[in-house]
């Protein structure tokens, strides 16, 4: 089970809460995971659960914007890191792809959770994916502005480069073979950081 983090906006029971959903919706599924499961699983008392959350909808909602908030807060940290541009890129891969991987890919429930994201919380999801492509957006930018990367003498734009990045980052999950864990898709992403920082070199 990864490890869960918690958000600074968040009560400690809240928090709690949310992991013991966090658990059974990846053993479980969403569809047989109840409010008196979570309650159990939590170890608090089922009206306790209702007075943070008005039921499983708004509980599942929580749970997509605790994620996106930790996803981007990593996202950020990593992408001003002191690093080179490469490591960089990395951090800023690791911390969507990497961290989606790790908590989800064991799941014999993942199929009916896209579903569920996609009913429940799609505008979460959309706002996510458009912070995260923003991210990767202005450190290019910025690396561009530094001289780590040549993006205007090969007429490319940070939003075409980041784009492409978002496309291959998810297409190293595909190409994974079957069990594959955490770092070998850690790996498959720094290939992937390593030859567009190469591609991208002034120098190239």
């Amino acid at each position: 089970m990864a490890t869960t983090e918690s958000s600074p906006d968040l009560s400690p029971k809240a928090q709690t809460i949310l992991d013991a959903a966090e658990s059974l919706f990846v053993r479980y599924g969403y569809r047989k995971s109840s409010m008196d499961d979570v309650a159990r699983e939590a170890g608090i008392a089922k009206g306790t659960v209702y007075l943070y959350y008005a039921g499983k909808e708004a509980l599942f909602r929580a749970l997509l914007e605790r994620t996106g908030a930790n996803v981007l807060r990593a996202s950020t940290t990593a992408a001003h890191a002191p690093l080179p541009f490469e490591d960089r890129l990395f951090g800023v891969l690791n911390a969507f792809y990497g961290y989606f991987y790790e908590r989800f890919s064991d799941s014999g429930h993942l199929q009916e959770l896209g579903e569920i994201r996609g009913s429940l919380g799609q505008d979460l999801t959309e706002q996510l994916r458009q912070n995260h492509l923003q991210i990767l957006i202005d450190l290019l930018a910025r690396a561009d502005a530094a001289g780590e990367v040549g993006l205007g003498q090969r007429g490319l734009t940070p939003h075409d480069v980041a784009a492409t990045l978002i496309a291959a980052a998810s297409g190293a999950k595909v190409m994974l073979l079957p069990g594959a864990g955490l770092k070998a898709y850690a790996d498959a992403l720094k290939r992937t950081s390593h030859v567009f920082a190469a591609a991208l070199s002034p120098n190239a």
